[in-house]
């Protein structure tokens, strides 16, 4: 009885935690309990594309690796210590140890082992030591920079994706009300028919727009199960789930307050665009590349010091008396190593070097040729996107107050069907315009963020 009041208490215990845990979302309740998912919100999304999406946990792994590399080059400062041993067995027998003095009586063995411990102190390396670590400092830097950048594709690309959802289910949302409309149409052309107000063909003109609306409205019905497939790759998820997102969501982004001035934008990129600042490294690794080769041409000085033993098998190792059957001995020695002749190979990697730190700094050009081409386009979208949202209500205002007219007219016996149902259509057209022009331009302000480096996580946490 204990033990069922316990059990009962801790499963109670366990779910109220869960409950008022404002960390654990429902969706990675779902997901981490191998269960059906269901997604409701573009939060959801990004929380789980950036703890399961492999192209963002790639460059997490890439900047794990990259802070090994930093502790590879470090470990160069410190001294290296290392075991060694050997096992010589010959057809003749051999001396053990050579004569310390004359007429020393000597041990004579087939076998032969040999052991130390050696330790070697680079002392000056021409600074490439130095060089090779703070490039790899840069690396890191590089990293994560391209992880950021990686994130805020991704972001982006899910932000995309989501309200390109949301703007389909209003499309299939207009579509539907526009079939309701035609088929009341074709309700009130029945009942005309038979009192013989109209013809047939009235009747078929109807049907024929209905089909298609149908038609229209399976498309973009796909579209979405395509969409959805886009948004799990993107989210780095292969299972069956639930993506619901409210086409009644209300999601706007703030536009820049200044949105128009290229030049202030383009300063604000140089400091924030992830890709800008990792090009600039790369120019730095450049030329930290080129004073490792130029380094080359100095000489290196280290410090080697051992401690051996040589003794021969102890099972068929025997002598006269004074013998010596194993011997110990230390030997120190610094080591200047000058670079004379290599063929031309250090003077050819000096020139490498030079090439590449040419090609680091026309990429960082390529780059901020490309900031300034990406802030105007993202202008021009907003631009002409506004514009054309603007045009596109004023048609949808005028298309139904067009379709109210006609529909009058039609009952009053003033224009016939063909008049009406070039109104629905222009209707459902400028109904359509209009969910496609508010996606643009909502989405086109998200883009200038990107386009300015703007951490896109906290702009939708603003949104």
């Amino acid at each position: 009885m204990k033990k069922l009041y316990f059990k009962r208490f801790f499963l109670i215990t366990i779910g109220i935690l869960s409950l008022y845990n404002p960390s654990l979302s429902i969706a990675q309740k779902n997901y981490n309990n191998n269960s059906i998912l269901e997604v409701s919100s573009i939060e959801d999304c990004i929380d789980i594309a950036l703890r399961h999406s492999p192209i963002f946990l790639q460059k997490n792994l890439e900047i794990k690796a990259e802070d090994k590399n930093i502790s590879i080059t470090r470990s160069n400062f410190f001294p290296h210590i290392d075991l060694n041993g050997s096992y010589l067995r010959s057809e003749y027998p051999d001396r053990i140890i050579p004569p310390q003095e004359n007429n020393q009586p000597g041990i004579f063995n087939k076998d032969i082992f040999n052991g130390g411990i050696e330790l070697t102190l680079p002392i000056f390396l021409g600074g490439k030591r130095f060089y090779n670590y703070s490039t790899a400092k840069l690396l890191k830097d590089v990293a994560v920079n391209i992880r950021f950048m990686t994130k805020q594709e991704l972001i982006f690309n899910i932000v995309s994706t989501y309200l390109k959802i949301i703007e389909t289910k209003k499309a299939i949302r207009a579509v539907d009300a526009n079939i309701k409309l035609l088929s009341k149409e074709l309700k009130d052309i029945d009942l005309k028919l038979k009192v013989g107000k109209v013809a047939q063909i009235d009747r078929l003109k109807v049907i024929v727009p209905i089909s298609n609306q149908k038609a229209k409205k399976k498309e973009l019905e796909q579209d979405i199960l395509v969409l959805d497939e886009i948004l799990k790759k993107l989210m780095g998820i292969d299972k069956d789930i639930k993506i619901s997102p409210d086409p009644n969501e209300k999601i706007e982004f703030n536009l820049y307050d200044q949105w128009t001035q290229i030049e202030k934008l383009i300063t604000v990129a140089k400091k924030n665009r992830p890709e800008f600042l990792a090009a600039k490294k790369q120019v730095k690794i450049a030329r930290l590349n080129l004073k490792t080769q130029q380094a080359q041409l100095l000489p290196s000085l280290n410090l080697k010091s051992s401690y051996n033993i040589r003794s021969g098998s102890p099972y068929s190792q025997d002598g006269p008396k004074g013998s010596i059957d194993h011997l110990d001995y230390w030997q120190a020695s610094l080591n200047l190593q000058i670079p004379i002749f290599h063929g031309g190979a250090i003077l050819n990697n000096i020139s490498k070097a030079k090439i590449k730190l040419s090609i680091a700094k026309q990429h960082l050009r390529d780059i901020e040729l490309s900031i300034k081409k990406d802030i105007t386009q993202a202008i021009s979208d907003i631009t002409s996107s506004k514009y054309l949202l603007v045009t596109a209500n004023q048609n949808r205002k005028l298309a139904m107050e067009v379709l109210r007219i006609e529909k009058l007219k039609y009952r009053m016996g003033k224009n016939t069907i063909n008049d009406v149902l070039d109104a629905h259509a222009n209707w459902l057209n400028a109904e359509l315009n209009y969910i496609k022009y508010s996606f643009k331009y909502n989405i086109s302000k998200l883009n200038l963020y990107k386009a300015i480096g703007y951490n896109l996580e906290n702009i939708l946490k603003n949104k």
